[in-house]
């Protein structure tokens, strides 16, 4: 049987769930560091202790196998140069919802956390649309995102730059073409 995803609202049965969880599990060293003052945003700020309280469920929900590949990720992370772009490309079928969730929450820790060389992408095999209720809900949940056409444009904090999602393919020349983590 068909579940509601969280995050996007859709009765699919993707893997959205576990994507989170993993996600969590790569920014949970971020995570809790976090404060009550993370952004300027109190929407943003609940989300993201919301997200920092499910980290601790992790590693229950997780193989050993998948924690190291994450480790392995938050490792390269912490190997690139300040002075460079550390660019993270997070790849789903259809570039619709779990990718840019990815993209988008990951890039919210990266800010809020003081990475600003951490840049982060999206894409997918196929492209498609940005999944309007993926939209609506991030919206909910205090993301910044304003429609242009067929793309949007994301403000996290104001302090630091938006950035465009849209559905596109991996390959995308939006994207990074080399020296990049997916």
């Amino acid at each position: 049987a068909s579940t509601i995803c969280p995050p996007c609202r859709t009765s699919d049965s993707h893997k959205t769930p576990l994507l989170t969880l993993t996600m969590i599990h790569f920014l949970f060293p971020l995570l809790l560091m976090a404060t009550d003052a993370m952004t300027p945003n109190p929407d943003l700020n609940a989300t993201l202790r919301n997200l920092r309280a499910a980290a601790n469920e992790l590693p229950a929900q997780v193989t050993p196998e998948r924690l190291a590949e994450l480790d392995a990720l938050a490792a390269w992370i912490a190997e690139q140069p300040t002075s460079e772009e550390a660019a993270l490309i997070f790849i789903c079928t259809h570039n619709s919802r779990r990718s840019h969730m990815g993209q988008i929450w990951a890039q919210a820790a990266a800010y809020t956390f003081g990475l600003d060389h951490v840049r982060t992408y999206s894409g997918g095999t196929e492209a498609t649309a940005f999944n309007p209720r993926a939209i609506r809900a991030l919206r909910e949940l205090g993301v910044d995102i304003a429609a242009q056409g067929d793309r949007h444009r994301v403000q996290l904090q104001a302090d630091k730059p938006s950035f465009e999602v849209f559905s596109k393919v991996y390959s995308d020349a939006a994207n990074p073409q080399s020296g990049f983590a997916a």
